[in-house]
């Protein structure tokens, strides 16, 4: 959590650290975040690092997917995975190709990874929203383990491929965020019971496909619904 006195309380993921600089990736939504990006040279406050921490499988393949700001997270995760060996592609996603910017720079240091980039304008990478390569990418990578980091429409869809492929992925949504302690209860996502930032913000789909269900098209939610669907716990 951020805080930049007498202006706002802001919930932001780490995407690295390195000895005592610590980075974050945003983009400006309003007078927040907006006030963040031009607070050059001035003090801000953190809290944190807050939730649960992420556990690596280091036998397994990873396919990480990220849409827009859900990158932050990839990064670092990325980095370890190289750092264990483990063989990691990414795809990400993003609606013009303007966004991608220094983006590529972020993987500079990792070797042997497979980047894919997703535009909807089509004018860098791969034509299309970063799902529509998921769904080409997960019979072809049989990847042990899935990571996803976006809009929860776009989780709601890894989750549904995942769970058609067996694969119990692991989510990192996104919430309201007020606190960051566990407290105040504006994180809590829907009917789960579960807290974002205390049981999250990485939690595996098969505990919040009751929270996602209604980011689906209404062709899949009626499938989940009648039909149910498998999954590896």
């Amino acid at each position: 959590m951020i805080w930049l006195p007498g202006i706002d309380y802001l919930p932001m993921s780490i995407a690295d650290y390195d000895n005592s600089k610590l980075t974050i990736f945003f983009s400006i939504r309003g007078e927040g975040t907006a006030a963040l990006a031009s607070f050059k040279d001035k003090v801000v406050g953190i809290v944190g690092p807050l939730g649960k921490p992420l556990s690596i499988n280091t036998r397994s393949r990873y396919l990480l997917v990220a849409g827009g700001t859900g990158l932050a997270p990839i990064i670092r995760l990325a980095k370890e995975l190289n750092s264990l060996g483990i063989p990691t592609t990414i795809v990400w996603g993003t609606r013009k190709g303007e966004n991608v910017g220094e983006v590529p720079t972020f993987f500079k240091e990792i070797t042997g990874l497979d980047l894919h980039i997703c535009t909807e304008d089509c004018s860098i990478g791969f034509c299309g929203k970063a799902i529509d390569l998921v769904n080409e990418l997960i019979p072809k990578l049989k990847p042990a383990e899935i990571v996803a980091a976006g809009p929860n429409d776009m989780l709601a869809e890894i989750a549904y491929l995942s769970f058609k492929s067996g694969i119990n992925p692991v989510l990192i949504l996104e919430s309201i965020i007020k606190c960051g302690l566990g407290v105040c209860g504006s994180c809590v996502l829907g009917t789960t019971g579960l807290r974002l930032c205390k049981e999250g913000p990485a939690i595996k789909a098969s505990k919040v496909i009751d929270y996602l269900i209604k980011y689906l098209p209404e062709s899949r939610r009626k499938e989940v619904i009648s039909k149910g669907l498998p999954y590896v716990t």
